[in-house]
């Protein structure tokens, strides 16, 4: 397609609730990925979303969620189930948002804080090292190449 186009969707989902109607789920767009018993899958995607252009963007999104309504709101939320390797949202790039980043070592959702005596001590046996990451055996992950130093989680 050439010239001008306002807007274009390859999918394109709305789902609506009309006058005092209910619903318990709404799906504009339900998109599932799986394999059968026994088979394999290099990568499955549930939605993804991509943008090759060689024209003039302003801002492109790959996927975008708005959420204007609602007790809780999530534009966009993510779930894993607990285990190693499991992340509810990985990103590979820079990040950049706007608002709060919330996180559960917050001293607005912790009381009774008290100074700890003998720190020191305390971070010394929690053994820290230096490190290098495996990047050639875990390259989708984009580790950092350079020499790094922290705690080892099963030193814990």
């Amino acid at each position: 397609m050439s010239g001008t186009v306002p807007s274009l969707s390859g999918v394109n989902g709305l789902a609506f609730v009309m006058g005092s109607g209910h619903a318990t789920n709404i799906n504009g767009g339900t998109f599932t990925a799986r394999t059968e018993s026994g088979a394999t899958a290099t990568n499955a995607y549930g939605v993804l979303g991509s943008i090759y252009t060689g024209s003039n963007i302003n801002v492109a999104y790959a996927v975008r969620g708005d959420a204007y309504a609602g007790a809780v709101r999530y534009g966009l939320y993510g779930q894993a189930v607990a285990q190693t390797g499991s992340w509810a949202g990985y990103m590979n790039g820079n990040l950049w948002y706007t608002g709060t980043l919330t996180s559960t070592s917050d001293q607005k959702l912790k009381q009774n804080i008290e100074p700890l005596k003998g720190a020191l001590s305390l971070v010394l046996e929690m053994k820290p090292k230096t490190y290098e990451y495996r990047i050639e055996e875990y390259p989708t992950i984009h580790l950092p190449s350079e020499a790094q130093f922290g705690l080892i989680a099963q030193d814990l």
